[in-house]
């Protein structure tokens, strides 16, 4: 891969990611390293990653200037494809973010298993409100992280597998499931919802 300094990654929802994006002023976006290395995304565009600095460690390739409206524009597009947002920082760093990037399993490296850079979990969890979920298992194929599963028709969550991306959200017919503030999960706890 390109980048030189190591860097830290932290799934977050798409709210999260429009808030990031409304408190900052400056934006570029560029072709995401997975993408470039694989060749065309069966999910989603090449320019995918997000920086907020101008020194960023993001591929330079095709990097150009956006605007705040564009920048949100790609969020609500990486929503409506499924993609996951995970922040990025220089391990390094300042303590900045510097960018996010907008994820999938096609060719993002940590979905392939390419890599063992594995993002941190969000600040929120997947909480699906009981009796109103009708098994339809859309929120199961969404998943990028397998912490929904259909068994016999029932819908089976997962929740230590859940990294608070919010995709299951996004697609739920119902909108039976919201994203919470993540708690420490007591370590005896049943896993299923």
């Amino acid at each position: 891969m390109g980048w030189t300094r190591p860097v830290g990654h932290t799934v977050c929802t798409k709210d999260e990611a429009k808030e990031i994006i409304g408190a900052l002023d400056r934006f570029w976006v560029s072709t995401c390293w997975c993408r470039e290395e694989k060749g065309k995304c069966a999910r989603s565009p090449m320019e995918v990653c997000l920086s907020f600095r101008e020194d960023a460690p993001v591929n330079p390739a095709d990097k150009r200037k956006i605007s705040r409206n564009e920048a949100l524009m790609q969020i609500e597009d990486a929503r409506d494809r499924g993609l996951v947002s995970r922040t990025f920082a220089r391990k390094d760093g300042d303590g900045q973010l510097d960018g996010i990037c907008l994820c999938c399993d096609d060719c993002c490296d940590f979905f392939t298993g390419r890599t063992e850079n594995i993002p941190a979990h969000g600040l929120f969890i997947e909480k699906t409100i009981e009796g109103c979920c009708s098994s339809c298992g859309m929120c199961e194929r969404a998943c990028r992280f397998e912490a929904r599963q259909m068994d016999e028709g029932e819908l089976v969550v997962i929740r230590h597998r859940c990294y608070g991306c919010g995709v299951c959200a996004d697609t739920c017919a119902t909108n039976c499931i919201e994203m919470v503030p993540r708690t420490p999960l007591p370590s005896s706890a049943p896993h299923n919802a």
